[in-house]
């Protein structure tokens, strides 16, 4: 593929390898200790940290293929102008790469986390939630536990905004001032 799409795909790979990197450092540190048992619960929390590290720049990479600038005329791929936008190679990509990968760290993995919390919303004291899941509530009140997941779209929705709007710098600026005055707003009565 060429390298505009490859260094989307090599991102991919980045949360992968970090986790394996994990798994296998966390698997020999507890074969060598006698004091650390390995737990699942501990690499399905890594994981999800992994996931909220690089879910923002994962996003941001594929907004930046999805949208286009117009130069002198012609349509180029924000991301890099060398490409065209909406060419035979670009919609394909579109279709099989960007689009699915935008949804599912978009929408997917956000959601899948919101669901769990809620879940087990009357399990969130419970050690075992508290040992994997705590870092994305304990420092909200119990009945806001899902606030992690509104940061996690206020971020997004600032990408988005700065990545689309790329020319239109007093409609950018407006977008990000409502954006932050609705997060406020949103902090002050939550």
């Amino acid at each position: 593929p060429p390298i505009i799409y490859l260094t989307l795909i090599i991102n991919f790979a980045i949360p992968v390898l970090f986790y394996l990197f994990f798994v296998i450092f966390y698997s020999f540190v507890t074969k060598l200790s006698k004091n650390v048992k390995f737990r699942i619960s501990t690499t399905l929390s890594a994981l999800i940290f992994i996931i909220l590290f690089t879910q923002t720049n994962l996003i941001s990479i594929c907004i930046g293929l999805l949208s286009c600038r117009e130069i002198s005329g012609r349509k180029y791929i924000s991301a890099d102008v060398a490409y065209d936008c909406y060419s035979s190679e670009h919609l394909f990509y579109l279709v099989v790469l960007i689009l699915p990968s935008t949804i599912i760290w978009l929408f997917g993995f956000p959601l899948i986390g919101f669901f769990i919390l809620w879940k087990n919303k009357s399990k969130l004291e419970n050690f075992k939630m508290q040992f994997m899941f705590g870092f994305l509530y304990d420092e909200y009140r119990k009945e806001t536990y899902y606030w992690e997941l509104i940061k996690i779209y206020i971020r997004v929705l600032l990408v988005i905004d700065l990545l689309f709007l790329e020319k239109y710098f007093k409609e950018k600026g407006i977008l990000v001032l409502v954006i932050l005055f609705v997060y406020c707003f949103l902090t002050y009565y939550f």
